[in-house]
């Protein structure tokens, strides 16, 4: 998929094969964050599960959102797109699973009904760790309409809860690989 920008198309992909920032790397602490998010739970979560406090999680959190804002910042996928509208955290998740650096429960489950082209080009973007923001800027529909569609795929991947966007971003990189099918 090429998305189509209001200054033209935006281009390189982002599947490991093809440089999907695959030489961001991270630390084992911050794969377990990462790990956890693409499993859905929220910071509280995360602090039970990798049993450090919500303070140290947080850190984590940012020193990821670090490493991945030193890496776009080269990257020509990222140069026409505003800061604003990067979540780097949902880019690091899907980074992460692309890369096989964790491994995230049902990436292989298929949705329980077909995904519409438009919810795929959503998942796309929400892989390229875009916002609901940005995502409407992109594909030129409405803020509300991108939450709407964001519903109907956490619907048919049985992803919900607070920290649904993570969870989404590691099943639509499961998702897009069964298929073989580029992120971009």
């Amino acid at each position: 998929m090429t998305v189509e920008t209001r200054n033209g198309p935006t281009g390189p992909g982002l599947s490991p094969d093809e440089g999907m920032l695959s030489d961001v790397s991270f630390t084992q602490r911050q794969l377990d964050v990462l790990r956890c998010l693409a499993e859905g739970l929220n910071e509280q979560g995360i602090a039970e599960s990798v049993r450090r406090s919500y303070s140290n999680v947080s850190s984590q959190k940012e020193e990821i959102t670090e490493i991945i804002t030193q890496r776009i910042v080269r990257h020509p996928l990222y140069v026409e797109i505003p800061d604003k509208f990067i979540n780097k955290l949902a880019l690091a998740v899907a980074i992460s699973v692309g890369n096989g650096y964790i491994d995230a429960h049902n990436l292989s489950a298929g949705p329980s009904e077909p995904l519409t082209g438009r919810e795929e080009n959503i998942l796309k973007l929400m892989i390229m760790g875009i916002n609901y923001e940005g995502i409407s800027e992109l594909l030129r529909i409405s803020k509300d309409k991108v939450t709407m569609d964001v519903d109907g795929i956490s619907r048919k991947t049985d992803s919900y809860g607070r920290a649904r966007r993570y969870k989404l971003v590691a099943w639509g990189v499961g998702y897009f690989k069964q298929q073989a099918a580029p992120l971009v």
